[in-house]
């Protein structure tokens, strides 16, 4: 067989095996983190959604777009929610496929459990299964995908969130071939899209979401695809990556844990390659009585890969300071805190945060460039005038060996769902519902 019939063979074994408790308590976890971050993006694009809404762009329908009263069709209410989960960067995502993936394939699949009225438990197969094709196909890419500028989030999310809803619909081996391949040529997003002062990161996820529903319902129809759209000379995987990793997508091996057990989550608004210098840097602030006023120097080493996009100390927004490692480490410095609030346009152009970036270098540490990806690092040192500090942090907090609990999911939930205006009694009651199982499309 080839490449893509292997991987369409293997997707849908994997689809039928009996997952276990741990698994599906933990796409509820999942679940319940995507809940809080589409419902604070929802509250931080407010202004700018009604604006779309009166475009006439969208069309009004059926599916929820949550933190709003609105109904849309559900590749719209896809695209919105999409959009809104992963507008604050504190959506999940995968150290070694390097993307998000929670913000694309929860709003794909509430939005078609709301069309299709599907079960709980095709739900969260869709989801299980789209995490594993997510992470599977941009893992046979990396790390040249990411050199190349492609935003793994918007190509490999649009094949996940097809595969998913072809898993969810229970589509046979010749409908889920033309999905994957109608997913595989809508494949898009831009890493451009990220710098600047740019708000429009956001737009990979919320297209990921309507062109891998689109791709699904095309190739349920019986339109004939190529015989092997993922590894033919002009295929996905030649086009995409100078250097493939096939193997992600012809071996299964039942031994594995599923991918979706392998996410990280994410503490703070910011790209998760700014996370391991937070940490550190936060730990130096809390451990010692440094005043913001003595820092003479901040030395940040890091792996190649991280520098790509997110070495400015030029940072002017609050979405630029998501994307800057440098901020990352001064606001932990300054405000021993680098929470929502501290990514606040006021906090990121205040006199005390310029001057602290002024007195960043950060370049590329060898030694953790050759640990890359299995330890995505940092190491930063702190120099006043009378005493030099350091640390190093490995293992962010969220990834899978310095993980968070149920209860710091619960209690990020809580701080989202507030800053969006819900009820203490309502967030509560979601946290229950979400844990007992129950699909939430209704808040």
């Amino acid at each position: 067989m080839n490449i893509t019939d292997q991987f369409v063979h293997n997707v849908i074994d994997f689809s039928k095996r009996p997952f276990s408790e741990e698994v599906f308590h933990h796409a509820r976890k999942c679940y319940l983190d995507y809940l809080g971050c589409v419902l604070g993006g929802s509250k931080q694009n407010d202004g700018k959604l009604s604006k779309l809404l009166s475009s006439g762009l969208l069309e009004k329908g059926d599916c929820t777009v949550f933190g709003t009263d609105v109904k849309l069709a559900f590749r719209d209410a896809g695209f919105v929610n999409g959009f809104n989960a992963h507008a604050m960067e504190m959506d999940d995502g995968h150290r070694y496929a390097m993307l998000h993936i929670e913000a694309p394939l929860f709003s794909a699949m509430t939005a078609l459990y709301e069309k299709e009225q599907l079960s709980t438990d095709a739900f969260y197969k869709g989801i299980i299964v789209g995490y594993e094709v997510t992470v599977r196909v941009s893992r046979s890419l990396q790390p040249w995908h990411k050199v190349r500028g492609y935003h793994s989030t918007g190509t490999c999310a649009t094949i996940g969130v097809a595969m998913a809803t072809a898993m969810a619909l229970d589509f046979d081996f010749d409908q889920t071939k033309a999905a994957l391949t109608a997913a595989a040529s809508s494949s898009a997003g831009l890493l451009e899209l990220l710098h600047d002062d740019s708000e429009m990161k956001p737009y990979n996820v919320g297209r990921a979401v309507m062109d891998g529903l689109t791709a699904a319902y095309f190739g349920s129809v019986g339109y004939i695809p190529p015989v092997d759209v993922l590894g033919g000379k002009r295929g996905f995987l030649n086009i995409m990556s100078d250097t493939q990793h096939p193997e992600f997508l012809t071996i299964f091996d039942e031994k594995d844990k599923p991918s979706i057990l392998g996410n990280f989550f994410k503490p703070y608004p910011a790209c998760r390659h700014c996370h391991s210098t937070i940490d550190a840097a936060l730990q130096i602030a809390r451990d010692n009585d440094i005043a913001v006023s003595d820092i003479e120097k901040i030395k940040i080493g890091v792996y190649k890969l991280a520098l790509m996009g997110h070495n400015h100390t030029e940072v002017n927004s609050s979405k630029s300071a998501m994307m800057s490692i440098p901020y990352g480490a001064v606001v932990s410095l300054a405000k021993k805190d680098a929470g929502l609030s501290q990514y606040k346009e006021d906090v990121v152009i205040s006199n005390e945060i310029q001057k602290l970036l002024t007195k960043v270098e950060i370049s590329e540490d060898e030694e953790l460039t050759s640990l890359s990806p299995d330890i995505r690092g940092s190491k930063v040192e702190v120099q006043t005038a009378g005493r030099t500090y350091r640390k190093r942090v490995d293992y962010s907090l969220g990834e899978p060996e310095n993980p968070m609990s149920d209860q710091d999911i619960i209690e990020k939930f809580q701080g989202l769902a507030a800053y969006a205006e819900v009820d203490n009694d309502i967030a509560s009651t979601i946290v229950n519902k979400v844990f007992n199982g129950e699909v939430l499309v209704k808040i």
